[in-house]
């Protein structure tokens, strides 16, 4: 840079002269330093004041700068809606013509109203006896001794685990068998095998006492005199006795 410079100075004419002006060492370094200072200071203040972002249109993007889908904000979401981003594909649902078809068949109502209460033999277990026992009557639950007794009796109500032919697609595990107010229950056949013996014992002493009330005249149940008939008839001997003159 030349040491030297001109100064505009206006002379009394009002004519615009030009007058040179011879700059010293010290001078010339005091003006670069300045100049430096007035640059430094201007490269600061363009970073202080960083230039105004692009107009964004309504969405909240620069126009014809569209965000990657990665930086999508709420607000992103909220104005261009789902559609705009779908997210994976889903696996959609078997059609119900790709469903397998169920084979539908029926049973006659005459065997329906006899054999409801028909066991499957292939679902029977080996060493076990079943029983169907009355649980309602009317649509009102019998008495709960009932219940306990059929319970001391060795009777357990089967589940419908055991037995799927009997109860509805989808019933619990532990459902119990129910059909017209009546539950199916089980027991070893073994139980079973005793119960019919106490009850053939029964039944021959009962037999027994009517015999020998029969054979002594009195009745094995009243005590009562007499054998009655066929038709519950007692005959009674009556005897009569007159006092007094014949004739």
């Amino acid at each position: 840079m030349s040491d030297t410079t001109f100064r505009i100075v206006p002379d009394e004419t009002g004519e615009v002269q030009e007058e040179q002006v011879v700059l010293t060492p010290e001078q010339m370094a005091l003006l670069e330093q300045r100049r430096a200072n007035i640059a430094k200071a201007r490269l600061l203040r363009g970073k202080a004041q960083p230039a105004p972002p692009p107009p964004k249109n309504k969405g909240g993007r620069p126009p014809n700068n569209p965000r990657p889908v990665s930086e999508r904000t709420v607000e992103d979401v909220a104005y261009t809606g789902i559609a705009a981003n779908p997210g994976p594909a889903e696996r959609s649902a078997p059609s119900r013509e790709a469903q397998p078809e169920e084979v539908v068949t029926r049973v006659r109502r005459d065997h329906r109203d006899s054999g409801w209460a028909d066991l499957p033999k292939h679902l029977r277990k080996s060493g076990w006896d079943y029983e169907w026992k009355t649980i309602r009557v009317y649509n009102e639950p019998v008495d709960p001794g009932e219940m306990l007794e059929v319970r001391n009796a060795g009777w357990r109500p089967e589940k419908a685990i055991n037995w799927p032919d009997l109860v509805e697609p989808g019933s619990p595990p532990d459902a119990p068998i129910e059909r017209r107010g009546q539950r199916l229950y089980g027991r070893p056949m073994r139980l079973s095998v005793e119960a019919r013996q106490e009850d053939l014992q029964a039944a021959y002493e009962q037999q027994r006492d009517k015999t020998m009330a029969a054979a002594s005249g009195r009745s094995a149940t009243r005590g009562e005199e007499g054998i009655p008939s066929g038709r519950g008839v007692r005959s009674i001997p009556i005897s009569v006795e007159i006092e007094g003159l014949a004739g």
